[in-house]
């Protein structure tokens, strides 16, 4: 395993420096394994706890008067909590957060998200560690999600290695939008497309690369996303944002702050574009249970 490799693992894949203090003295796998194959919580330091602080944030948000939105996700919807894992938030933290404050001022909304995370790791959330409601229903829900589970496939630097988890992905978020319809069937699922992303991040070199050997790998799997969401028109969308992020030869740095995640002007982008398709969905009052 090379320096930077060994590097990658240790920062979760796809969390920035800035999310990463989230799970400080994180193990070092021995080896790459690829992505988690079915709904599995992470047991590296601090996710449990991050996870259950969050399951007991959105039940309380249950037992009140819920939420019309739900955003679930990994890093990138992260950002838009505003925390700051390393003490106070900043003003950029709380810039960040005043992003979905504005363009869903009208609606009540949760962010349930966590940095580094898989589709799997999503799922047992979702269906295991009680982040999904019991009470109040949401009217719609945000999915972006996968791009991790690229990052634990990545195991050889290899493109074809990229290209065969892509079913796996989709067959977990597959699982995820049958939970949440089976859980509530009048919730409407806005399922995004992964992002463009940088060869490797973590390396300044490489971080702003594209197309490379993700490319395939992430249209593959938005290839899988649409196509699920055709098959269930009634109640999933699908919705892809990323063009602004990457040229046809490299990543747009005016948007990304370190070639994977977005930065404000980015995040600003993606808020706008989510809100332009859940407008319709919560033009009409909140159902009632």
């Amino acid at each position: 395993m090379t320096a930077s490799r060994a590097a990658a693992w240790l920062m979760l894949g796809l969390c920035a420096q800035r999310c990463a203090a989230q799970l400080p003295g994180m193990p070092l796998p021995a080896q790459c394994v690829g992505a988690a194959e079915g709904p599995a919580p992470r047991s590296d330091l601090n996710w449990p706890a991050n996870e259950t602080k969050l399951a007991q944030s959105m039940r309380q948000v249950d037992q009140g008067q819920g939420a019309e939105i739900i955003f679930y996700g990994d890093s990138i919807f992260w950002e838009y909590t505003g925390e700051n894992l390393n003490g106070a938030p900043t003003k950029a933290d709380l810039a960040r957060k005043a992003i979905l404050d504005k363009d869903f001022a009208n609606h009540s909304y949760e962010v349930a998200a966590i940095p580094g995370d898989e589709s799997g790791n999503l799922l047992w959330r979702l269906e295991t560690g009680g982040e999904f409601p019991t009470i109040h229903m949401p009217k719609t829900v945000v999915i972006l999600i996968g791009t991790n589970d690229l990052s634990y496939s990545d195991c050889h630097e290899d493109q074809q290695e990229l290209l065969n988890a892509a079913p796996g992905i989709v067959n977990r978020v597959t699982q995820i939008v049958t939970y949440i319809h089976t859980k509530s069937p009048k919730t409407q699922i806005v399922l995004l497309g992964i992002l463009p992303r940088g060869g490797l991040y973590w390396e300044k070199d490489q971080a702003w690369i594209w197309p490379n050997r993700y490319t395939a790998a992430i249209a593959a799997v938005n290839a899988g996303y649409y196509a699920l969401a055709e098959a269930l028109p009634q109640y999933v969308k699908y919705v892809y944002c990323g063009k602004p992020y990457a040229y046809e030869y490299g990543m747009n740095f005016e948007y990304v702050e370190d070639g994977i995640h977005p930065n404000q002007k980015g995040l600003e982008l993606l808020a706008q574009c989510i809100q332009k398709d859940v407008d319709t969905d919560l033009a009409t009052p909140m159902y009632t249970n």
